[in-house]
């Protein structure tokens, strides 16, 4: 018995490992608004006239605009890209926020879509490269950071950096350590996002449909064991348990937290308030 429960100890310290290998990209993507973004620091020894940080952002082709500010709020530093109609894409750097629209300021030269790569509509998604460097004015980017990102659904009217932009359907703060999340090591946020949400698949899998179902059918049909109750209870508390937990904290990390509009969210709330009441 106590080697059965060695095992599952054991197991269960690999699927934590590989749970904390999974998460250390902290790339970021929002599943609501399809929009993923991904920040790139430069090196450290260049001059600093030469310290490019690059951005990634990539939504769905009908995205309006999106948003990302440097800091807590969408006050601050707040860069927005949109796709024009002939397939080209703005960069508007803004200033300012709620209530008022941000508006363009006078430094739009801080921005430059990044030379060598394309940004537009790529296998029917927009994906948008940009760089800025990395202190500008009143805005430096550390290598841990806090972003605050929008996203629009309605395009703006014009390829005007100026042009008027109408109030985001879906925001957030989301903090990176940049010094963890890399564009050209990594194949973009998206495929991190990807990864998480593969992840907390097959975890939630193993848990709800292999070990826990296993767990019934020892109490259904292995009785004649003497130690059926111990192997029992060891499944749920040291399998099921904590894959659960790893399966909700990975969903957790790859959404940028709990939103409780999400169906999915719900039902699994749900499910876990009707077993309360088993």
């Amino acid at each position: 018995m106590i080697f059965i429960i060695n095992k599952i100890l054991w197991f269960t310290l690999i699927l934590f490992t590989l749970f904390q290998s999974t998460i250390s990209e902290n790339a970021y993507c929002n599943s609501d608004a399809d929009y993923c973004f991904n920040i790139t620091l430069p090196d450290k020894n260049l001059p600093d006239d030469q310290k490019w940080v690059e951005f990634r952002l990539e939504s769905q082709p009908t995205a309006g605009w999106l948003g990302i500010g440097i800091g807590q709020g969408m006050s601050g530093y707040l860069i927005v890209a949109w796709l024009n109609n002939d397939g080209t894409v703005t960069l508007s750097q803004r200033s300012g926020g709620m209530p008022d629209e941000p508006k363009a300021t006078s430094y739009q030269s801080d921005l430059q879509l990044v030379p060598n790569k394309t940004s537009g509509l790529i296998n029917n998604r927009l994906v948008v490269y940009f760089r800025r460097l990395q202190t500008v004015r009143d805005s430096t980017i550390n290598e841990t950071q806090n972003f605050a990102w929008a996203y629009s659904t309605n395009r703006p009217s014009g390829k005007d950096p100026t042009s008027t932009i109408t109030k985001h359907i879906y925001k957030d703060n989301i903090v990176l350590d940049l010094a963890n999340v890399g564009l050209e090591n990594s194949s973009g946020s998206s495929a991190a996002y990807n990864k998480l949400i593969i992840s907390h698949a097959i975890i939630m899998f193993l848990a709800w449909m292999v070990f826990l179902p296993g767990a019934v059918f020892i109490a259904r049909f292995a009785r004649t064991l003497s130690f059926w109750v111990q192997l029992h209870m060891s499944i749920q508390i040291f399998l099921v348990v904590p894959l659960v937990i790893a399966g909700s904290a990975i969903v957790y990390v790859a959404v940028g937290g709990y939103q409780a509009s999400d169906p999915h969210k719900v039902l699994f709330i749900n499910v876990l308030k009707f077993g309360q009441q088993l």
